[in-house]
């Protein structure tokens, strides 16, 4: 054809995005949270506003998209120390096979401490989504947000020309919120 071609280089990462206007009317401040416990009470801080005004909003924007991207996040972290002991050459990553041979050969199970705690910690976070997150395409909790009745929403960078743009208030951008090895209902099984 006598064309030029060219591989694409395309990089992304994944975040948290915040509607800073509203964080700022629920709150007084603009500060994003650091923590997962901050995480969790600001989160406990709009549902309880919510209730209290009467307004709809929710803490976090979720689909069956982006509700996994959070979710999974928090489930790895609390496993990570399982992981290890699974990965026979020390990848922290254990494909299917490493973790199914490791269910059969008993070394995890559902009662496994660290399974158990992950499943609580994606429980508690679930729980912070609007209720049916599940049920939803990606557009419904973009759209959540961006109409600002969701004081978060986890995405990829691919998604923050859109987020920056599309909607009418500030938007903060910080790293999803993971236990550290010293949260005292989490951190046990957290390597770092």
């Amino acid at each position: 054809l006598q064309d030029y071609y060219g591989a694409p280089l395309f990089l992304a990462t994944v975040r948290m995005y915040a509607n800073l206007t509203l964080l700022r009317q629920l709150t007084g401040s603009d500060e994003l949270p650091r923590t997962l416990d901050e995480f969790l009470a600001l989160s406990e801080l709009v549902r309880e506003q919510a209730i209290r005004t009467g307004r709809v909003i929710v803490p976090v924007a979720g689909s069956k998209y982006n509700a996994p991207i959070l979710i999974e996040r928090l489930f790895r972290s609390t496993t990570q120390r399982l992981a290890l002991e699974l990965s026979a050459n020390r990848q922290m990553s254990p494909n299917t096979d490493l973790l199914a041979l490791g269910l059969l050969r008993g070394q995890w199970s559902l009662n496994t401490p660290a399974i158990q705690a992950g499943l609580a910690l994606a429980g508690q976070v679930g729980g912070v989504m609007q209720p049916g997150f599940l049920q939803l395409a990606r557009e419904d909790a973009t759209f959540l947000f961006q109409q600002g009745r969701a004081l978060f929403i986890a995405t990829g960078s691919w998604d923050a020309t859109t987020l920056m743009e599309a909607g009418s208030f500030e938007i903060g951008v910080f790293d999803l919120p993971a236990p550290s090895p010293k949260h005292p209902d989490y951190g046990l099984h957290v390597l770092g």
